[in-house]
């Protein structure tokens, strides 16, 4: 048996399992406070997990964390969600305290090891996994195990930057795929056409104004107009309360302006995922997140037909992109995978 723990910011996951992909033998859940230190946080988990490990008789630990990791060193580097994990040379703790190998490696990297090995990438090598969420991440699966490059982390395909002109760090493919990506374009878009002004309703009631102001636009630019003021409406003309589900939901219900942000996205996802592909070459990419909400015909068709046009035509035919369902603790079941193989090279 192996111990699995996931992080994602105040919350760990902990599971126990043979690693073989089946169902985890127990699981439970540690919360962390964040006006606490990071070492009175660390002792509520010392006694939850030493009763697993003697319990079950665990052989290692793996750790899947939603941040960056020097998975060479096993120090977490950067937690968008709680600060204090900054810096924790994680692994050497857990290995001092329980006296159990341990491996680290990010969120994202256990999620589509366990992806590969047990779910819709099974049989396929290499698999090139993303996952679109509220950040873009990307992990690539070589032999059946995390290629991590020199030991930070490899296949970030979030920080590629599209175009010559992108000198800058944050205009990278994340700053438009990621949910937070999304939500700020379509803020961006919104605002910078003073739609807010132009379409909020005012106390004298301006709606024949309004009514003149579209009349006067051709067709096309009136369904944007309106949809503007459809996807307004759905956040109470406040854009901070602008989420990538009301965008998404707009979108599926024939919203033109948010049809038109989310097209982008694909097309920029398209082109990353098709200088990944030229460089890498995987037999599969798997995709995760709520993007795949859009559907088949709605967003993963029409992706693989714009990956078509940017990746190398000899790789044409020798690849699948496919989406994978949303599994919870598909993290943690390859950070069980991640203890289990590192126990089999040390043997």
């Amino acid at each position: 048996m192996f111990l699995g723990i996931a992080i994602e910011g105040e919350k760990l996951q902990l599971g126990v399992s043979a690693g073989s992909g089946g169902p985890l033998e127990v699981s439970t859940e540690v919360l962390f406070q964040s006006e606490s230190s990071i070492e009175r946080n660390l002792e509520k988990l010392l006694p939850i997990a030493g009763e697993l490990i003697e319990t079950h008789g665990c052989r290692g630990i793996g750790v899947a964390f939603r941040g960056s990791v020097d998975s060479d060193g096993g120090t977490l580097l950067k937690c968008p969600r709680f600060e204090v994990w900054e810096g924790i040379a994680f692994q050497n703790w857990l290995e001092q305290h329980f006296h159990l190998p341990a491996k680290i490696r990010q969120a994202c990297e256990t999620a589509a090891l366990a992806e590969a090995n047990y779910g819709v990438g099974k049989g396929n090598n290499p698999v090139l996994y993303l996952s679109l969420g509220e950040e873009l991440g990307g992990a690539f699966i070589l032999d059946g195990k995390i290629y991590s490059g020199q030991g930070i982390g490899a296949m970030a395909i979030g920080h590629l930057r599209p175009g010559l002109q992108a000198i800058h760090a944050e205009t990278n493919v994340a700053a438009v795929v990621s949910h937070l990506g999304i939500v700020e374009t379509t803020r961006q878009r919104l605002s910078g056409q003073s739609a807010i002004q132009r379409l909020r309703p005012s106390e004298e009631g301006s709606s024949s104004n309004l009514s003149a102001r579209k009349r006067n636009l051709d067709q096309a630019a009136k369904r944007l107009h309106l949809a503007a003021e459809e996807l307004l409406q759905l956040c109470d003309f406040d854009l901070e309360k602008l989420s990538t589900t009301t965008i998404l939901e707009a979108a599926l219900s024939g919203n033109a302006f948010a049809v038109e942000i989310l097209d982008h996205t694909r097309e920029v996802l398209a082109w990353a995922i098709a200088q990944s592909i030229t460089l890498l070459a995987p037999q599969n990419v798997i995709l995760s997140g709520e993007l795949l909400s859009l559907g088949e015909m709605g967003f993963l068709e029409p992706l693989r037909h714009e990956i078509a046009r940017y990746v190398n035509p000899a790789f044409l035919g020798k690849y699948t992109v496919i989406g994978a369902p949303i599994r919870d603790n598909a993290a943690l079941q390859g950070a069980i995978l991640l203890a289990k193989q590192q126990h089999q090279e040390s043997d």
